[in-house]
């Protein structure tokens, strides 16, 4: 019965270490692509212009689960995402916010 409960527990940190390494992979990803869309459509754009223009495609194009996690690692960290990612950032918190009234 021991062996049982200590295959168990293992079998459940082993499980728990490939969700976080699937979520590592996946937020990498995320501040990727936010990062990339940011480079490419702010190229010839002012600031603002570029912040909107991200704004808008990742309104338009993520899933909401994609958004949740890009904000939530900008309210945990966010130093990873380039100037341009982190307000459009803000500016889908200030939108949620708005949303959620």
């Amino acid at each position: 019965m021991i062996t049982i409960v200590a295959s168990n527990s293992l079998f459940a940190l082993a499980k728990n270490h490939k969700e976080d390494k699937i979520m590592t992979v996946k937020l990498t990803n995320i501040i990727k692509m936010s990062n990339q869309i940011a480079d490419n459509i702010g190229l010839h754009l002012d600031s603002d212009q570029a912040v909107d223009k991200v704004v808008n495609h990742i309104q338009l194009f993520w899933a909401k689960s994609m958004k949740h996690d890009l904000i939530t690692y900008y309210q945990n960290d966010g130093n990873l995402l380039n100037e341009i990612s982190q307000q459009a950032t803000i500016r889908l918190v200030e939108i949620e916010r708005e949303n959620a009234k």
